[in-house]
Formats: C-alpha cells, structure tokens, sequence
C-alpha cells in the first residue's frame, strides 16, 4: 500500500557543513557556528576522480575535537575502515583497507567533528572516485511501520548486491531514516539491488533476526534517480517458537505463545487435557487438576515440535479461593443483560437458592442462570430496566473441583439502557471482502465487522457516547488476525487500511457513515 509524502528534495554539493548544536559563552555572543573548512582546506579535494590516495586531511578555522568517530564517520561503500585523529585545527582520515577499482566513495561525518569550546558540530561529507566519474544516482524514499504507518526515524536503509546474502554481508550503499522516517541513498551506480531496512542496533552494518526489519519484495532497478512513495513497511520478525504458561490456582492454566498453537495437544504431569477456551489462535486456557506437588510440567506437542514448561507454586497457592473474572465493562452490564462469571476452577455444582440479586432497596430480582463452560456461568437478569445491582453467591452456592472449601463472591454493577448508548449503520462497500474491520475507540478494539461478509450494511449497537475510528486489515492467510511479513517466502506484512474521519455516537442516536479510505495508508 503507497504512502505519499510531498517533500523537497535538496541537490547537495560534495562537501557540505551545517551546524546541529548551540552554546552560549559568558559575557559575550552565543559561538553557534560549527567549525569551518578554511579555503582549499582539504587535500585530496572532495571530488578527486582516480583517487589514489591513503590520507585525508582536513583544515578548519578553529580548534576541534572528534565526537565518537566509529560511529559517526562513515565510508560508503564499507570496503574500508575509517581512522581518524584531530590535531589543533587540523582532522586527518586514514583510510585502512583497500578501495574497489572504478568506485564512487562517500565518507559521512555527522557530528563527528566539534569545535574546542561549544561543541558545536558539523554534518559533512567528502566524495571521491577511485575511476573516472563520480555516480550521481540517488534512491529516496521513507520507512513506517507495518501496522500504524506511523515514521521511524534511525532505521538503517541499505542496497545490497542482488545476489548478496542479507544475515553475512554489510549493505553496498546505505543510510538512516531521519525524523520523518525519510531516507535519501546518494552517489548510487546504476544497477539492480535489493532494498532493506532494519534497526542496526549494534551498529555493525548487518542484519540481527531479533531486529525489526523490512524489504522491497521486487529489486531496484536503478537506471536513473528514483523517488519511491510507497512506504517501505517495517515490522518485528517471527521469532523462534516460544510457549509460556500462567498457572491461576487452583485448577486454571493459560498458555500462550509468540505464534500460532493451532494443531497443538497438551498434557500436564503426563496426563491429557483438553483444551477449555481459546482466546486467539495463539493464546488459549486449560483446566487442570491440583499438582499434588508444587511443581506442574506443561507439554506441548504438534507435528513439528514438542516443548515442556515447568511451573513452581508455593504452598499458600493451595489455599487461594478461585478467582472470579466478569464481563462487565468499568463495571456497566450493557442491555443484553447477560452477565458472565469466569473462575479458575471447574464448577461441579451450583445451588441457586444460595445465590441473590439485589438491587438498591435490598429487594431479590429474578434472575435465571446458566453454565456456558466447565468454568463459566451466565446470569441472565429479568428486569429490563435497572441501575444498581448486587449479586451475592453466597457461601456453600459453588462448589469446585480442585478445592473442599467453600468461598463466598458478590459483584456490583449498574445498567446501561439503551436510551443511554448509540447505534453506528455503517457502509463498508469500500473495503475488501477478504478484510476485517475493525472498531476502535481510542486504542481499544471494541467490536469486529468479519471478513466475507453477507452485508455491506453493519449495525453496530450498544456504543457509549464517544468517538468511534476503523481500520480494516486484509486478512490474506484468513486467520483471523493480522500478520508480519516473512521474508524468505516474500510475504509483506498484511495491509492495512485507516479511514478518513471517525463517527461521534450520541446517546439515544443511530448515525449513519460510510467508511472513505484514506488514499495511501494514514
């Protein structure tokens, strides 16, 4: 998906200064100005064709100091290292490795060299060619992220060698993004590459597996300068497989894991269980029985691969009553009027004559109750209008498997009418039928339209008063939910798609919109 960023792209000359620091001196004016090359200051000159030189040096109008020059000297491209010293007025570059024949150079200096008293820096470059031209391609273009598009700044963008293998080599030509997540790629010979970016966060020039990366899935052909607009997508590759677990005693446990659990079996202290709820097709819970030890060891095996995690509890842990999780929201049950108790412990018995429903004046409401699960009920509550209630399960009412005591719970909680809440009738006819969309009220996702849709026309109920924005995610593999890129099977993360403007619900309102993409991304 393109992104398009108006900008000005500059025509730089072969050295260049500018100043990126300021000082102040007591008593007299600020010193702002970085250090200056003086008149014919620097032998070879920036420009020297059929270099053959092994030192540069370089003459400036005051006293100056180097600022972290492995970093910020740098040759382009890495055929060489870099040795610099300063001395008075005077930086000399040695060049410490041999230079490829017919071969444009570019050395950076960004805020390598300050002056003595301010430390105000420069932002320089030297080029030179050890053939008989220097290559005046530039490549520009801007790195987002893959699911806000959202700029990143200081990611290293870098040619290859078509053939190059990205995990061993150093890139040919390279650069960093800037604020604007920008990047412009100077002094390119024409040929074909293939463009990547990725953190560097050790600042070696290569790749690391555990750094955010990404890639254009077709080389650069780069006969003439070329500006992209569309954005080069960065995301976090799929690490190796990792299962953790999160034992909620006395009998639940979660599981979870960096990739898919699909096809997955477990056992616990080799015994089998079955799977109790999924969450997504990554995270999931079981129920479990009390370890007799302190120790429980989770196995989970596939076709591919078979992982064991081990789990140490205390004794305390015995003795926890199971937890209870609802589905109300800030403490509001909205007008389904189905309230749903989750605990940590399979539920074997219910005496309903031990279970109350209040409401302000301490008067019993009628209420009906379900199980949905081995660990879930649903209270479904008969009064169609209400504002505060209390639900007492009182002891002796729930009986568990893994634990003889009895526990005791009350829940508050208060109505939302539908006076009070709005209704969005909402026009997707613009996204893909292969996307889902989704509802967000600031970060949250709070409620999901299906991809393959039956309907273009969604009623979406039940929304508090606020603000309402969407994004739809095209959902290539059908998984259910968004998914990085693979480079190795040339796979770019899965598009997305932000709308223009969002919808303001009114209480007691049914407001119409259609979703308007916005043209290249957000």
């Amino acid at each position: 998906m393109a992104r398009f960023f108006y900008f000005v792209v500059g025509i730089c000359g072969l050295l260049l200064g500018g100043c990126a620091q300021v000082g102040s001196i007591a008593g007299g004016p600020n010193d702002t100005l970085p250090p200056q090359v003086v008149e014919n200051g620097i032998q070879p000159a920036s420009g020297t064709l059929n270099f053959s030189a092994q030192k540069i040096e370089m003459s400036f109008n005051e006293f100056v100091k180097l600022n972290n020059p492995v970093e910020n000297i740098l040759l382009v491209p890495p055929h060489a290292k870099i040795k610099a010293t300063a001395n008075r007025k005077k930086v000399i570059l040695e060049i410490d490795g041999d230079l490829q024949p017919e071969t444009t150079y570019a050395i950076y200096l960004n805020g390598a060299i300050e002056d003595m008293t301010e430390g105000n820096d420069s932002l320089m470059q030297y080029v030179f060619s050890t053939g008989n031209l220097i290559d005046t391609l530039t490549y520009t273009g801007f790195v987002a992220d893959a699911f806000s598009y959202k700029p990143l700044k200081g990611m290293l963008v870098g040619l290859f060698e078509a053939s190059d293998s990205l995990l061993s080599q150093k890139p040919l030509y390279f650069t960093t993004t800037d604020l604007q997540g920008r990047f412009v790629l100077n002094y390119l010979k024409a040929g074909n590459y293939q463009l990547v970016a990725f953190e560097d966060k050790n600042k070696d020039l290569k790749f690391q597996p555990s750094e955010r990366f990404a890639f254009q899935s077709n080389l650069v052909d780069l006969a003439s300068s070329l500006i992209d607009s569309s954005a080069i997508r960065m995301y976090q590759p799929v690490q190796k497989r990792r299962i953790n677990a999160t034992f909620v005693p006395p009998g639940l446990l979660l599981v979870g894991s960096n990739q898919s659990l699909e096809g997955f079996s477990f056992s616990v202290n080799a015994s089998p269980v079955a799977i109790n709820r999924r969450f997504r097709s990554d995270s999931l819970e079981l129920l479990i029985d009390f370890p007799p030890t302190n120790t429980l060891q989770l196995v989970a095996s596939s076709a591919e691969v078979q992982d064991t995690i081990s789990i140490r509890f205390s004794e305390k842990d015995k003795l926890k009553s199971p937890t209870l999780e609802t589905n109300l929201e800030n403490g509001f049950l909205f007008p389904s009027n189905e309230l749903v108790l989750r605990f940590s412990d399979e539920v074997i018995a219910v005496d309903t004559s031990l279970i109350e429903l209040l409401n302000t004046d301490s008067l019993k409401l009628s209420f009906s109750l379900i199980n949905i699960s081995k660990n879930e009920l649903k209270v479904i509550v008969q009064e169609n209008e209400f504002k505060d209630l209390k639900l007492n399960l009182l002891k002796n009412s729930i009986s568990f498997k893994n634990i003889n005591d009895f526990f005791s719970y009350n829940v508050r909680f208060k109505s939302k009418n539908i006076e009070e809440l709005g209704v969005i009738l909402l026009d997707v006819s613009s996204v893909h039928p292969n996307a889902f969309v989704e509802v967000l009220n600031g970060n949250k996702v709070v409620f999901t339209i299906p991809a393959n849709r039956t309907t273009n026309q969604i009623r979406i109920e039940n929304l508090p008063p606020d603000t309402y924005t969407f994004r739809a995610i095209l959902d290539s593999n059908a998984n259910g939910q968004w998914d990085v890129g693979n480079r190795a099977l040339d796979l770019q993360p899965e598009e997305i798609q932000f709308f223009s403007t969002g919808v303001k619900v009114r209480a007691n309102w049914e407001i119409e919109a259609t979703l308007i993409p916005m043209p290249n991304g957000k």
